[in-house]
């Protein structure tokens, strides 16, 4: 199909996702799937804090929820790692058997 003839079949009102979708019906549940897991992500970062690391646990980025809950602003924590959440001083974790006295 030439692009002339795709052009005319658009000014005809006939969209061409439209016949992609009718063509290819796998194209369109893969389709649909993106816009429900985006919307899913969306709705995530709507209303959770949230972080992205690296794998070397690198601040990649944080949404305005995380960014208000600790204080910050994102180009004072982009490209830090993450430890510079947590407080110098932890106190050492000592497993306890709740069965020994």
């Amino acid at each position: 199909m030439g692009i002339n003839k795709q052009n005319k079949m658009n000014q005809g009102g006939i969209k061409f996702s439209h016949i992609l979708f009718d063509l290819f019906p796998k194209y369109k549940k893969q389709k649909l799937h993106m816009i429900d897991v985006e919307a899913q992500v969306a709705a995530i970062n709507k209303s959770q804090a949230v972080i992205e690391f690296d794998m070397a646990g690198n601040i990649l980025n944080a949404n305005e929820n995380f960014l208000d809950l600790m204080g910050y602003r994102l180009d004072e924590v982009q490209g830090k790692h993450h430890s510079i959440f947590v407080e110098d001083e932890m106190p050492p974790y000592v497993p306890t058997n709740p069965w020994c006295s």
